[in-house]
C-alpha cells in the first residue's frame, strides 16, 4: 500500500476533527502503525481502510480530550495551520472554507462522533453508507447524527471572496492603532458586534472568556500592548487560509493574530497566544 499518497488526506481530515496540528500528526502516524501490521491481502479499497482506521482513532482521541480541554485555562482555541504553501486555487479555496480558523472554532460545539459524521459528509461528501461503515452506525442514524451536528453549527458561510489585500491591511491598521493608543481609531476598525476570543493556556495570563462589543474589545487590545515592554514586531503568514501576523516581542515569537472580516470591518478576532499552539506557524514562517 502507498501509504504516502494518502497522507495528506489524512492529515486535514485529523486536523479537521481534532483542531490540532500535533495531534493530527500523532494520529496519522498511529494510522500508520496500523496498517503496517495488517494483512494487506484482506484490504480490498485501501483509502477507505485507512481512513476508517483514522477516524476511529480520531473519535477515540477526542473522547480523552474533551475532558483536558474541559479543565484548560481559559478559552481553548484549535492551534493554527499554515497554509501558504496550497498552490491551486482549488485547495486554497478549501482552506479558506473547510480549514478556516471559524470553520473549526464551530467543529468544537459537536460531540465526537457528530464532528466525524459531519466531517465526512461535508468535507469529502462521503455518502451515508460510508460514513456508517466509519463510524459504526446504520445509515439512518447517521443522517440524524448529520442533521442535528447541522443544526448545531448552523451555516459556516463561504470566505473564498474575501479580499487577501484587504484582510492584511486591516491586520496592520490593527496593529499601528494598537501601538498608537487611538482608542477612536481603533474603534472605527471594529463592527459592533466584534468578539475578541483569546488564548494562552496555563502559561500566559489573558481573558478567560470571549469578549463582545467595540468599546470593550478596543479597551481590552490597548490595555494588552500597553502591558508590553517595546513595541511589536509583526511578520504576515498564513494561517488557515487566510492572512494573519505572527507578532515578535524582543525577538521571541508571542501571538498569533488572526481576523475575520465583514462589511469591510473586523467582526472577529482571535489571539493565539498560547505558544504551545504557535510552534507551526513559527516555523513555517522561518522556512518562508
Amino acid at each position: 500500500m502507498d501509504f504516502e499518497s494518502h497522507r495528506e488526506k489524512l492529515f486535514l481530515t485529523a486536523y479537521r476533527m481534532t483542531g490540532s496540528v500535533s495531534d493530527a500528526e500523532d494520529l496519522v502516524q498511529d494510522t500508520y502503525l496500523r496498517i503496517s501490521l495488517a494483512d494487506a491481502s484482506m484490504i480490498d479499497c485501501p483509502e477507505a481502510y485507512l481512513m476508517t482506521t483514522l477516524t476511529r482513532l480520531c473519535i477515540d482521541h477526542l473522547r480523552r480530550a474533551q475532558t483536558v480541554r474541559r479543565a484548560y485555562a481559559g478559552k481553548w482555541l484549535p492551534e493554527p495551520l499554515p497554509t501558504a504553501d496550497l498552490a491551486t486555487p482549488e485547495r486554497r479555496a478549501e482552506a479558506r472554507d473547510m480549514l478556516s480558523m471559524a470553520f473549526l472554532v464551530l467543529l468544537e460545539r459537536l460531540s465526537p462522533t457528530e464532528r466525524a459524521v459531519y466531517v465526512l459528509r461535508e468535507a469529502f461528501d462521503y455518502s451515508y453508507r460510508e460514513i456508517a461503515a466509519v463510524v459504526e452506525k446504520n445509515e439512518a442514524a447517521c443522517r440524524q447524527i448529520f442533521s442535528r451536528a447541522r443544526s448545531r453549527i448552523g451555516d459556516p458561510g463561504r470566505r473564498s471572496d474575501v479580499d487577501g489585500a484587504a484582510h492584511r491591511r486591516l491586520l496592520q491598521d490593527l496593529v499601528d492603532t494598537c501601538e498608537t493608543g487611538d482608542l477612536p481609531a481603533l474603534e472605527s476598525l471594529l463592527t459592533a458586534d466584534i468578539v475578541l476570543t483569546s488564548d494562552g493556556g496555563s502559561d500566559v495570563k489573558t481573558a478567560p472568556n470571549p469578549i463582545f462589543a467595540r468599546t470593550p474589545v478596543a479597551r481590552f487590545l490597548l490595555g494588552l500592548v500597553g502591558k508590553l515592554e517595546g513595541s511589536l514586531a509583526p511578520a504576515p503568514v498564513e494561517a488557515n487560509g487566510a492572512p494573519a501576523l505572527l507578532l515578535h516581542q524582543n525577538g521571541q515569537p508571542i501571538c498569533l493574530a488572526s481576523l475575520e472580516l465583514r462589511d469591510g470591518r473586523i467582526s472577529a478576532i482571535r489571539l493565539h497566544l498560547n505558544r504551545d499552539k504557535i510552534g507551526a506557524a513559527v516555523q513555517a514562517a522561518r522556512l518562508n
